[in-house]
């Protein structure tokens, strides 16, 4: 696949270029077409995410759309950088890549829930940041939430939820 030939951090611009229309590419195409390619292209997002803060954004919107496909090689990954990524999808302005971000980001959480519990707040502002959620997103961010909530009980969520910002606690029970 040229596009991960095109991921060079010399190039900053076309880098990040290359690393965008992958992630276009992922939610696009049928997934099984990625399956060669998909280790390569892992390895060297990861790689440019620990090095080259200017396109974390750009990775973090593509790893969380090929972790819709691809979660299990995902995850193998992504713990240790967890908490950045959350602080660049929070960050994200367009509708359509956060949206996609915070699907993937359910797909992966939901695959392995205590990767974001050192981080919870944090998850929690970043998978209820969103203005006028659409409904597939609402229920997937709602059974999450519900899943969570289910397995610390109550007790244990009250303390995990005690320190998030008032926006988000509006937004949870606005939406979830």
């Amino acid at each position: 696949l040229h596009l991960i030939e095109g991921m060079r951090t010399r190039w900053s611009e076309a880098c990040n270029n290359a690393i965008w229309a992958l992630g276009e590419c992922v939610v696009r195409a049928d997934p099984r077409v990625f399956v060669p390619f998909v280790d390569e292209a892992l390895e060297k997002l990861f790689n440019i995410f620990v090095t080259a803060d200017d396109m974390s954004e750009t990775i973090a919107v593509c790893v969380a759309r090929i972790s819709l496909h691809f979660s299990g090689k995902v995850l193998a990954k992504i713990p240790p950088l967890i908490k950045s990524f959350l602080i660049c999808i929070r960050n994200l302005q367009d509708d359509g890549e956060k949206e996609d971000s915070i699907f993937g980001l359910c797909t992966l959480v939901s695959n392995s829930p205590n990767m974001v519990l050192n981080e919870f707040p944090l998850f929690l502002s970043v998978v209820t940041d969103y203005w006028e959620p659409r409904d597939n997103l609402k229920n997937a961010v709602g059974t999450l939430l519900h899943k969570f909530r289910n397995e610390m009980g109550p007790q244990k969520w009250d303390e995990g939820t005690s320190s998030i910002d008032q926006n988000v606690r509006e937004r949870m029970g606005k939406y979830y």
